[in-house]
């Protein structure tokens, strides 16, 4: 991928979705109905990637989270947001914005035209892509084992009969459930976790991959082992994702993430919040 010098506006803005708007879109989605397209100043149909080209912006739905895109410091940081704006300057666009909204909002948003496009680390489900459009698939992501050194539990053939903790409302909690003779734990923040693991109160904790591999790559803590690949664990590709019609802009953000997994810039994006190899997801998804 060829390297540009190119001026970048980020601004930030939250703005929430109102109630009204939320339960206008849904309909849209829940019935899988693509948005007409836009029309340029001459009445003629205008695609996405027309629009932000000729404008050199784009808008950016987000939803302000740990290790996949948030705000700090007057700029955003995530591996989503690395890679997008990776992306970005090589299709023609050069200037951005951000706008935040609750994750059940970002797809009734985006087929209502409120930004463009998003690269939010959002899973690549046959429900999902029945209302969106998604890239290729840019990484592989799902939960960790977080275990103490020397610990003999490498996956779910070691559950039975421990105590595994786990995050209020995440996934890994049914995860933890579904295997026979394993007991969840459910905590409320991550801190009581980590002190429960070190005092032996807990055997192991499962957790969303994003957020515990860039929390031990800021603050490793001594004594525990991150398994990233492990017996049971479930996979998901994560892709960038657009409007059922944008098939143009798709074309083109597809041709630059295999670019990016080529030069390997891909793959030290994603070593910078704490994922790796295991990671990766070949070019051809």
């Amino acid at each position: 991928m060829n390297a540009k010098n190119t001026t970048r506006q980020k601004k930030w803005r939250t703005r929430s979705l109102p109630l009204l708007a939320v339960s206008l879109v849904v309909p849209l989605v829940m019935g899988g109905c693509a948005s007409s397209p836009s029309t340029g100043s001459d009445g003629a149909p205008q695609d996405t990637l027309a629009k932000i080209q000729k404008a050199d912006y784009a808008t950016l739905g987000s939803y302000n989270q740990l290790a996949h895109g948030w705000f700090e410091g007057g700029k955003w940081h995530g591996m989503d947001v690395d890679i997008i704006e990776a992306i970005l300057p090589e299709i023609g666009v050069h200037t951005w914005d951000y706008t935040v909204a609750d994750w059940s909002a970002l797809i009734p948003g985006l087929v209502a035209k409120r930004w463009d496009l998003m690269s939010i680390g959002m899973n690549i489900r046959p429900d999902r892509a029945k209302v969106v459009l998604f890239s290729d698939p840019v990484y592989r992501a799902g939960s960790v084992l977080i275990v103490k050194d020397g610990s003999d539990i490498k996956g779910h053939a070691q559950f039975s009969g421990k105590r595994i903790g786990a995050v209020l409302g995440g996934s890994e909690v049914d995860d933890i459930k579904s295997v026979p003779g394993a007991e969840a734990v459910v905590y409320k923040t991550a801190g009581d976790m980590y002190a429960d693991l070190k005092a032996d109160r807990i055997d192991a904790i499962e957790m969303d991959e994003g957020e515990a591999s860039y929390s031990f790559k800021l603050n490793p803590i001594p004594g525990f082992t991150v398994l990233h690949d492990w017996e049971g664990k479930i996979w998901f590709n994560n892709g960038v994702v657009m409007r059922l019609e944008d098939t143009r802009l798709k074309e083109q953000i597809d041709k630059y993430i295999a670019e990016l997994k080529s030069s390997g810039k891909m793959l030290e994006i994603l070593e910078a919040y704490g994922f790796g190899e295991s990671n990766m997801v070949e070019a051809d998804g």
